[in-house]
């Protein structure tokens, strides 16, 4: 593989990078316990935004006060770390997935940047009492963290690290490093789409054929799933992870009467453009559990007295 050198050079800057803290050349820092981060080795497409959201559920559930913490990744905000406000929140300041988590569950307290030790301060400035919960951040090796849930799909190309593979460190190293790796023998996520929703909220029926657009990780994964339910793809329009999706002929590559499937998390950006108004839009939700769940909540109820 002509990328694989490269993919060895990135390996060993990482290594050389986490030896700086094995060796306590420098510590990671705890203004805020406890800290749970839901990480990836992957760079993108996990499914780490709906398993954050299922625990920050579980958390509740067990009685703990939670702040979700956020990079806000490609966002104006997404440098250093910013409490956000009460009520909707714009993409393009706070990021698509931030936006996402807010319309989701509104109450919910989210801090948004890439700083994510500022965020553990705004959290123990703020929120003292609450269960600080990352959305991504396991390979932020200046925070410490308390418990770490690493998604590992299987059925990769391959494990090398980035640009070779998809892997943001070396895949077996990452994984020891991590609390739970999911899935795993005890724990699994699932995840499963509860219905379609369209524009104005309203239910929706799966299309016998539509377009299919979205900027998301591992989009085949979307696509796959479509065809699976028996939606016949007439177009699929897919841009990468995050893209703004603000170009100003994005629709006009698709008929007029097309219905169009899309995801929540493209939802965000795509409900403030005017030309998608008068279009059939069926939006996709995703959710995700850790089965089998009560074993689950013991396991992280357990894991957080220890941390305290």
């Amino acid at each position: 593989m002509a990328m694989a050198p490269l993919g060895l050079l990135y390996g060993l800057g990482w290594r050389a990078y986490r030896t700086v803290y094995d060796l306590g050349l420098k510590k990671a820092k705890r203004p805020h316990r406890p800290v749970v981060c839901i990480g990836s080795l992957l760079a993108g497409g996990a499914g780490k935004t709906p398993v954050t959201i299922h625990v920050a559920d579980v958390l509740a559930r067990l009685g703990r006060s939670v702040v979700v913490g956020i990079s806000g990744y490609r966002s104006w905000r997404r440098e250093g770390a910013h409490l956000a406000p009460a009520g909707p929140l714009d993409p393009v300041e706070w990021g698509d997935e931030t936006a996402l988590m807010r319309r989701l569950r509104p109450d919910l307290d989210l801090i948004v940047g890439r700083d994510r030790v500022e965020a553990a301060r705004i959290c123990a400035a703020e929120r003292s009492e609450a269960v600080l919960l990352m959305d991504d951040g396991f390979q932020h090796l200046p925070i410490h963290l308390d418990v770490s849930i690493l998604l590992d799909p299987p059925n990769l190309s391959n494990r090398l690290p980035i640009p070779a593979g998809g892997y943001r460190e070396p895949w077996k190293s990452g994984r020891a490093r991590a609390d739970l790796v999911l899935p795993g023998e005890d724990f699994a996520p699932v995840y499963r789409i509860p219905g379609l929703i369209r524009a104005d909220g309203g239910p929706a029926e799966l299309p016998a054929k539509a377009a299919s657009l979205c900027a998301i990780g591992r989009p085949e994964r979307f696509f796959t799933t479509l065809s699976d339910l028996g939606v016949e793809l007439q177009e699929i329009i897919s841009r990468p992870d995050h893209d703004p999706l603000d170009e100003a002929d994005l629709l006009r590559m698709l008929p007029k009467d097309r219905t169009i499937v899309t995801t929540m998390k493209d939802w965000m950006k795509l409900e403030r453009r005017a030309d998608i108004r008068d279009r059939d839009v069926r939006i996709v939700q995703i959710e995700a559990v850790i089965e089998p769940q009560a074993e689950f909540a013991r396991w992280l109820d357990v894991r957080l007295q220890e941390a305290r």
